[in-house]
């Protein structure tokens, strides 16, 4: 999916000054890709790694959504009904 850039006249400027660009339309008028990052990870190597990590206690004791459950979550949390 690629998006098109909105900008307001202030935003435009500001990034002219930072990116010391002539126009800013070489930046509005190419097409962005979404990025999104790889997570492959899954709970068992996620254990396996984590005497090697320190970072987050949740990463590091695999209490982590794969992508496939976040989804599933969503799914379920946005079909509930509100009181």
């Amino acid at each position: 999916m690629t998006h098109k850039l909105e900008l307001s006249t202030n935003s435009q400027k500001t990034i002219i000054q930072a990116l010391k660009l002539k126009k800013i339309d070489d930046v509005l008028s190419k097409s962005f890709k979404d990025s999104e990052i790889e997570t492959s990870i899954d709970r068992k190597k996620a254990l396996k790694y984590s005497t090697r990590f320190r970072g987050s206690v949740r990463l590091v004791r695999a209490k982590f959504y794969t992508k496939e459950e976040r989804k599933n979550r969503e799914k379920r949390v946005s079909a509930l009904e509100l009181p």
